[in-house]
């Protein structure tokens, strides 16, 4: 029997009945369904794209699978996006395929197969019948990574999938799989061993029947990488994926091989482009083959060609970017000696692989992970790289990158105390970057918001709390900067044997990748950074004192086996991504104790100090059930009890997904296990409430779940939130906020944390309101002519700029109001509930933070200007702006009416107290507080003048639009009176009468704003007219409110003319309604009807 050729006829039952739900599994925390996150970018540098699959008979039509952040679609051709596959559980993505003959039919692979440390994986297939609005789980849930799926053009039942396996660990479903019948079963075609999986699948364009796959070997761990081995090679089918024979000889390589990518020539399928990965050779860094000193050692790393099928091959050149992480190979359409290549930086040759552009996607990201060269038109090509999404329409010569893609990988994120607060954080290389929270912009947060602080790969970017233009920002391998955001000014600070005052000659600092990056929750102006020792400066960076031996086990990397190879003998890809190994991971200052100090390691060391790190006690063994050196993801002190302590370890990098999370109340000497409702989840961070202690939330590869009883019991922390990957909880100690460092959907923010704080405590009532947040009063604006850029932008949601409210109802209740009182118990505003707002639940209520509005909203004037006809609409066209971030609402939206008015003055800043009203009973009280916009100038003095005339104006008003609405019924009452004489007939006496009423009428009406009718022609009294008094009364209010100023003379001085002049003509309208009722009772002997309104 030949070994190299074989058949497989083992069936693999998986289909939809045997799909994993693994969230209907999970509890989740309905109460908290009604909050809202907000996503708030940025897309000014995206995130990893993983694969592109185009409809070719309308490439406007394409999907693009990302590394951690599910699936996009485009029907414009990127103008608009649509997030799918956000809500499955791993949204992790490695591959998308379309069929050609129905663009409604998508296949997606879970888990991506880039190898990187920071690699997410899936839960298998997915198939979507309708254009990837639901999917349905197909099986192959064990592969955790997909590299590759293959729709056959002649029946889209037949699928085959490349799927890579397990990335960190042996077994799985590994290997090429086929179904026939639409993903109902599965038979593995092609199988090599437990470490080998499937990487390349690749078919014939002129022979359906004939394709190529590659096998890849490779694992990774904590520690190490060993990226290849014997099961790596090409594999050749000339029956549909049925029979699998491996490429051998002819000038193929063999020996231990890594990552291999393959691509068909589209016109001519004997041409074969191999792109392989072999040993290393040459150098003295890892992975290097070792050689005597007279042996030449052949690199066998590079392109290959054959032009007969796979017979036989040249290699073309030992070009190849690193393929752990890349490995594209794709062949013009047209032309066989024109080939892209991913890498860092977009690779071209236009010599059959001979010699190469390295950077043929200049101005996009450099790197390129997915390529595809439109089949109709060559010089149409979009690529998909660590930044998003770039296309190119002139062969590579230009590109565009599109900027509405927020799928940023953020590692962490901080904050800075302006109001509103801005976020730092890093993103995976795509830089650290600032930006706000919030901004006055109605259009939202735009991406021009944003600034960077630091290069590289992003991770720690954190503000100076005392002085918000100092930004502490880090690169990979603990790259420590301290930099001036407004200068642009920046040093290095990084502890160094130049900076560390009692630094041990020979010392070699081990920096994580993600370095440990810290500031003292006692005093903001102190650093603390973590190798394998802990550092502390109290001078900015300037010079540290490292207070700690080292904490790592100081084990051997080089003597641990991976896939049975010492590490010391690896020779491909060897430690790819983990420059140093052991060292620390996390740290953390006892905010309830200052100078206790935990750290966790990669290698599952726990250390404490209580002596300001004098001397340390390892207790990592204290853990029960702990991996053997798992990754310790979080050392958490808490706020509330000096001994309490939360420690996580993340153990997927040992194929182990289960959770693990532990609690001491004694500085570690003792622990327990707190993971009840975690399954199947994995722990990358934890935050402790700083509001409750019994509250914890947690950060795991699907999202956030919380715990309301110290970890006794977890669900799942759902609203709006994607199942996407949770880095780190940052939570605002003033604001209260929830900000999100997601690795695949960039930033979210929730704002109001008071519902989850005090939820148990408001289940204990049947009406609870909860504490009420300081509200910033500021006025928006809209500057940014957005309504010119096109479809093609993304912005994050801003937050209500209204007062925010939020209340707990246990049962429905047919009344309910929120009663405003200032601090000298003067009622300022009732807000009364729409149905909507009584229901059971957290409820919200919002305050435009001004008095009671006038209501019916007149300003004197009848009329307005319309846009005309003759715009016919079109469906669709056009299609409306893109939502700010992701599922966007306004709270404050109610889908009821309430009455219309002309808003009041904005009510001074300072304190207030919150009542909650149900069926006429006061239930429930909160203390409030305003703040004032900080580029506001106003004085306190010069606020109160401004207030008084704001608000007197407003109340003149309020009197006047009670006349104007007696003044506009009589008007209709005037107006039938007219036609019903002109129809009668009528004592001359009583007509002159009527006229002479008439003419008093006039007088009246006109300083309102309210027309007379006559002959069927209205006329008269408009705003602009100079008579219509209660019109500027009106507009003057308006030039008042709309600056926060001292007004100026010539308004004072306008003030002063109308406010009397109002005055005398609702006394001389007083007058005319009383001839109106006399001249009504006169008509009414006629049989003419015109009604008045008895008093005001």
């Amino acid at each position: 029997m030949n070994p190299n050729r074989f058949l497989v006829t083992r069936t693999l039952l998986f289909g939809v009945l045997c799909a994993v739900a693994p969230l209907e599994a999970q509890h989740i925390a309905e109460e908290f369904d009604s909050l809202h996150f907000r996503s708030i970018g940025p897309a000014t540098m995206s995130g990893r794209i993983s694969d592109l699959a185009v409809y070719e008979a309308n490439p406007a039509i394409y999907y693009a699978a990302t590394a951690h952040s599910g699936l996009w679609k485009t029907t414009s051709g990127g103008a608009l996006f649509e997030p799918l596959f956000q809500d499955e559980g791993l949204i992790a993505l490695g591959d998308v395929a379309i069929s050609q003959t129905d663009p409604d039919l998508v296949w997606v692979g879970a888990g991506e197969s880039n190898n990187r440390q920071t690699t997410s994986w899936g839960g298998g297939v997915y198939k979507s019948t309708d254009g990837g609005q639901t999917f349905d789980h197909m099986g192959l849930k064990d592969s955790r990574h997909i590299n590759r799926i293959l729709i056959d053009p002649r029946n889209s039942e037949v699928v085959l999938v490349a799927a890579t396996g397990p990335l960190f660990g042996s077994g799985g479903d590994r290997g090429v799989f086929k179904t026939t019948n639409g993903g109902e079963s599965w038979t593995k075609v092609l199988e090599v061993d437990d470490d080998t999986g499937a990487n390349a699948l690749v078919r014939s364009s002129t022979n359906s029947n004939t394709l190529y796959a590659s096998t890849y070997q490779r694992r990774r761990n904590a520690c190490c990488m060993n990226g290849g081995g014997p099961g790596s090679g090409v594999w050749k089918s000339v029956d549909g994926g049925d029979n699998w024979s491996r490429v051998t000889g002819g000038g193929f390589p063999d020996g231990p091989l890594g990552r291999i990518e393959v691509d068909v020539y589209g016109r001519d399928d004997q041409v074969v482009y191999a792109l392989v990965e072999g040993p290393r050779v040459g150098g003295n860094g890892p992975g290097v083959r070792d050689q005597d000193e007279d042996e030449e050692v052949e690199n066998l790393t590079g392109l290959y060609r054959s032009q007969d099928g796979g017979a036989t091959w040249t290699l073309m050149s030992n070009t190849n970017p690193r393929p752990m992480y890349f490995s594209q190979v794709r062949i013009d359409p047209v032309d066989p000696d024109r080939v892209y290549m991913g890498g860092v930086g977009l690779h071209l040759t236009i010599d059959g692989g001979e010699t190469f552009a390295t950077d043929a996607a200049r101005l996009t990201h450099d790197d390129v992970h997915a390529i595809w060269i439109n089949p109709e038109n060559p010089d149409h090509v979009l690529i998909g790289n660590d930044g998003g999404l770039a296309v190119s329409w002139d062969a590579s010569r230009t590109w565009s990158f599109l900027p509405n893609l927020p799928v940023g990988l953020f590692y962490h994120v901080n904050y800075d105390m302006e109001r509103p607060f801005n976020v730092c954080g890093g993103m995976q290389d795509n830089y650290s970057w600032c930006g706000p929270s919030a901004t006055r912009q109605n259009v939202g947060i735009t991406n021009y918001d944003w600034y960077q602080v630091r290069g590289g790969d992003g991770f720690v970017a954190m503000p100076d709390l005392r002085n918000p233009r100092i930004v502490y920002a880090e690169s990979q391998g603990g790259n420590m900067v301290r930099r001036d955001v407004v200068t642009g000014e920046s040093k290095s600070i990084r502890p160094s044997a130049t900076n560390v005052v009692n630094h041990v000659q020979g010392d070699r600092y081990r920096w994580h990748w993600d370095t440990p990056f810290i500031r003292s929750p006692h005093d903001p102006g102190v650093l603390i950074a973590a190798a394998q020792k802990v550092f502390r400066s109290s001078d900015r960076g300037d010079s540290w004192v490292a207070i700690s031996p080292d904490l790592s086990s100081g084990a051997d990397r080089d003597t641990i086996r991976t896939m049975g190879v010492l590490n010391s003998e690896v020779t491909i890809a060897r430690n790819d991504g983990i420059s140093n190994w052991p060292t620390l991971v996390s740290l953390a200052e006892s905010p309830a104790s200052a100078g206790v100090y935990y750290t966790g390691g990669d290698d599952g060391t726990v250390h404490v100090s209580r002596d300001g790190g004098a001397s340390w006690q390892s207790v990592g063994d204290r853990l029960p059930d702990a991996p053997h050196m798992g990754w310790v993801s979080e050392v958490v002190p808490s706020s509330f009890s000096a001994g309490r302590v939360y420690v996580t370890i993340d153990n997927h990098l040992s194929n182990d997904y289960d959770p693990y999370v532990w609690v001491s109340e004694d500085f570690g000497m003792t622990f327990r296990s707190i993971t009840d409702g975690l399954e199947g989840e994995n722990i990358r961070t934890l935050t402790e409430d700083h509001r409750n202690g019994d509250v914890l939330y947690v950060g795991t590869e699907t999202g956030i779940f919380l715990s309301l009883d110290r970890g006794e019991n977890w669900r799942r922390l759902r609203a709006n939130l994607p199942t996407v990957r949770v880095d780190e909880i940052t939570l605002h100690q003033r604001d209260n906020a929830m900000i999100v460092a997601t690795h695949g959907r960039a930033l979210f923010i929730l704002d109001h944390l008071e519902p989850i704080q005090e939820y148990v405590a408001a289940t204990e009532s049947d009406a609870r309101l909860f504490s009420v947040p300081t509200a910033l009063q500021f006025k928006m604006m809209d500057d940014k002519n957005e309504e010119f850029w096109g479809h093609q932008y993304f912005v994050g949601e801003n937050p209500p700029a209204e007062a925010i409210m939020q209340y707990y109802l246990d049962d429905e209740v047919g009344e309910l109001s929120l009663r405003i009182r200032d601090e000298s118990g003067h009622l300022v505003r009732e807000l009364f509930a729409p149905e909507s707002r009584r229901k059971p639940g957290i409820r919200t209520m919002c305050w435009d933070q001004r008095v009671e509005p006038v209501l019916g909203g007149a300003t004197g004037g009848f009329g307005g200007f319309g846009r005309g006809s003759g715009n016919a609409d079109i469906e669709g066209v056009p299609t409306p702006p893109p939502a700010p971030g992701y599922l966007s609402r306004d709270i404050c939206e109610t889908e009821e009416d309430g009455p219309s008015g002309d808003a009041g003055p904005f009510v001074r800043p300072g304190s207030y107290h919150v009542k909650l009203v149900v069926e006429g009973e006061v239930v429930d009280s909160e203390s409030m507080t305003i703040v004032m916009d900080s580029e506001v100038g106003l004085s306190g003095q010069e606020r109160i003048a401004y207030d008084n005339v704001a608000n007197d104006l407003h109340e003149v008003q309020r009197r006047g639009q009670q006349m104007y609405s007696i003044l506009a019924q009589v008007h209709e009452e005037v107006t039938s009176a007219v036609d019903q004489m002109q129809d009668s007939e009528v004592l001359e006496t009583l007509k002159a009468d009527f006229d002479s009423f008439q003419e008093a009428w006039d007088e009246a009406r006109v300083k309102f704003g309210v027309p007379r009718q006559q002959g069927g022609r209205r006329f008269g009294g408009g705003q602009a007219n100079p008579e219509n008094v209660f019109g500027q009364v009106s507009g003057l209010k308006d030039e008042v409110l709309a600056f926060w100023e001292p007004p100026s003379d010539a308004l004072i001085a306008r003030y002063y003319d109308a406010k009397p002049a109002l005055e005398a003509a609702m006394e001389k309208a007083e007058n005319v309604l009383g001839l109106a009722r006399t001249m009504s009772a006169r008509l009414a002997e006629a049989g003419i009807s015109m009604t008045v309104p008895e008093g005001h």
